[in-house]
């Protein structure tokens, strides 16, 4: 066999383990891997045994055993490149808000939806980390919360371990939650809460500062506060927490607050199926000061970040409900995610990265394609075939 032959089986074998490692079957990789011309079943054993032997595969792709360039432009191809008519359409229909689609595997629909979010996220970690790549002028990172973002975090974090993200402007960065603590149980979801994970995700950045942390704040006021003392709660006691202040300022202005300087966050989107939380509030409090669940989802469409995202056609009497609960979030508010996405929908290409939307399932489907094209709040979707198939059907 001649350098060049060997060379092209060599690069022949590299394709098919890229998509193995995606966790497909062994036809499924050969269709994804060679759409034109797919290799009979000895031909997959051989390459699949010449990738083993290079050590091609292991956990996960080995960066280092591509040529430069490749590997990048295999991910292009196989993950960007096929939904860039989609990407166009939602483009348009966002107002230029949007400047990325980029679909990863997550497995089969029907799987169990644990092992996909790990899978989703262990293919899109190197994605994710690109996008916080040089993606913030400001050097400020926000990170939401959830079980989604939790296993994108540490699937990036893993990404990070060996060469650490290094801001392109060479600031030393720092990540902030978004969300005080968890809604429902506390024990079940501390772990991916968002302050735990922006104290994780500051271990994948080179030099970064420490995150402030929202943790013991409750995420909602009771509802037994009356409307016109919930701002003044959230000035005279809120914003005494150190955490707090660092976050969202140490007054109503906010002129101090990091996160009006943010220009990316990271989150997923919420259609209210957490088995979680059965209220608006967390298990400190009273069940009746908080929303119930039903309630809440007879009010909004789903969330973003824990922004309630308001119903359409809601009469006034739930308009003021909807209202009602708002103001007592204490997380991040809608003009801090709207100025960030500004940010991110005026930046040059290798600029700050806005919002990062990390979302898979078709039963996320609505709530996706309202935050792109009605509500205009994501810069950069990064999602499994299963969402990207049922957007298709809604655009």
């Amino acid at each position: 066999m001649s350098s060049s032959q060997q060379s092209a089986a060599s690069r022949k074998a590299r394709r098919f383990a890229y998509c193995l490692a995606q966790g497909y079957g062994a036809q499924e990789a050969a269709s994804a891997a060679f759409p034109q011309h797919q290799p009979d079943p000895s031909q997959l054993t051989d390459l699949r045994e010449a990738a083993e032997k290079a050590e091609v595969v292991r956990y996960s792709i080995d960066p280092a055993a591509f040529e430069p360039g490749e590997l990048r432009d295999l991910r292009e191809e196989l993950h960007h490149v096929p939904y860039q008519d989609v990407e166009a359409r939602l483009r348009t229909q966002s107002g230029g808000t949007l400047r990325s689609l980029w679909v990863f595997n997550s497995g089969l629909a029907h799987k169990p939806y644990e092992p996909r979010i790990v899978r989703f996220a262990a293919n899109a970690a190197w994605r994710v980390r690109e996008l916080l790549h040089g993606a913030t002028d400001s050097g400020v990172v926000a990170v939401a919360f959830g079980g989604t973002i939790g296993a994108v975090v540490r699937a990036v974090l893993h990404e990070s371990w060996r060469v650490p993200i290094q801001l392109a402007t060479g600031k030393r960065p720092v990540i902030i939650p978004t969300a005080c603590d968890p809604l429902g149980d506390l024990l079940k979801q501390q772990s991916h809460s968002s302050t735990a994970l922006a104290a994780l995700l500051r271990q994948a950045f080179a030099g970064a500062k420490e995150s402030p942390s929202l943790e013991s704040v409750d995420p909602v006021l009771p509802g037994s506060i009356p409307d016109d003392v919930v701002t003044s709660i959230k000035d005279r006691y809120l914003r005494q927490h150190t955490g707090y202040a660092a976050v969202f300022g140490s007054d109503a202005s906010e002129a101090d607050a990091l996160i009006a300087r943010t220009d990316v966050i990271l989150t997923s989107a919420g259609s209210f199926h957490s088995p979680f939380w059965k209220y608006f509030g967390n298990e400190r409090m009273k069940p009746e000061a908080c929303g119930p669940s039903d309630e809440i989802a007879e009010l909004a469409d789903g969330d973003v970040a824990g922004l309630l995202l308001q119903k359409p056609g809601l009469s006034k009497a739930k308009v003021d409900r909807y209202n009602f609960w708002v103001l007592r979030w204490t997380g991040i508010a809608k003009r801090h995610l709207s100025a960030l996405v500004e940010k991110g929908a005026s930046a040059p290409p290798l600029g700050p990265s806005g919002c990062v939307l990390c979302a898979l399932g078709e039963n996320k489907a609505s709530i996706t394609k309202r935050l792109i094209c009605e509500d205009r709040l994501v810069n950069h979707l990064v999602c499994d075939r299963s969402l990207f198939d049922a957007l298709v059907r809604l655009v």
